[in-house]
């Protein structure tokens, strides 16, 4: 799906926000006659399925976040992570 008032979208009427583009899925999956979904978002679509699922969690089966700034950061484990690696390899002669 694609978000109003983004790219190919000429036309923008009203806000932009996250609870205006959650009404707007529901309202296409009502469309559709979905009663549930598998949502994959990029980007900014985490932040649109993270909210989606919150308000909507009965039309959610499962969701796949992939590189979104809403999903935490990810960058505390990784360095954590290496930081014990690197320890380890330093006690080796």
């Amino acid at each position: 799906m694609e978000t109003q008032g983004f790219v190919s979208m000429t036309e923008w009427r009203g806000p932009h926000s996250f609870a205006r583009h959650v009404a707007d899925l529901a309202e296409l999956l009502d469309a559709w006659d979905v009663p549930e979904a598998v949502l994959i978002g990029h980007s900014y679509g985490t932040g649109l399925a993270s909210r989606f699922c919150l308000t909507h969690a009965d039309r959610v089966a499962a969701m796949l976040l992939m590189c979104g700034p809403f999903v935490g950061d990810w960058r505390i484990g990784y360095r954590a992570e290496r930081s014990r690696r690197m320890s380890v390899c330093s006690n080796f002669p």
